[in-house]
């Protein structure tokens, strides 16, 4: 099973969205933030004593946002094409499709898919830099 994103800033928002639920279920406070700039998806827990934790979800390295954790995304995100057949019907392909390669050059972008696995490794990840 697949879970499908319009695009990388989509993705990072439903893996913050998944792991500030998960802290509010356990009765932990956390603040959610945003890039302006980029994809990059911010939470933040403070800790005894003010120490303050911060994770992110992005698909570049951290150059500006001061300490944390960041977890790359784009590893995880196939691209999905989608291709148009004489009927007007669509195929979807991924880079990873043998189909691929045949209609590359005609095929129009239309997001992103991640595996159920590997969206469930994200955000145990994601939940583990946090605790």
């Amino acid at each position: 099973m697949t879970r499908h994103f319009a695009n990388l800033d989509e993705l990072a928002n439903a893996l913050a969205d998944d792991v500030m639920a998960d802290l509010h279920r356990k009765g932990i406070e956390a603040t959610f933030g945003a890039s302006n700039l980029s994809c990059a998806k911010y939470i933040e827990v403070e800790g005894n004593g003010g120490e303050v934790t911060r994770l992110r979800f992005s698909d570049h390295k951290n150059v500006r946002s001061g300490p944390c954790t960041t977890i790359r995304i784009e590893g995880f995100a196939k691209p999905l094409y989608a291709y148009y057949d004489d009927n007007g019907d669509s195929i979807y392909v991924t880079e990873d499709s043998d189909e691929y390669e045949q209609f590359r050059d005609c095929c129009d972008f239309v997001g992103f898919t991640v595996s159920e696995d590997d969206y469930s490794r994200l955000l145990k990840d994601g939940l583990a830099a946090l605790s």
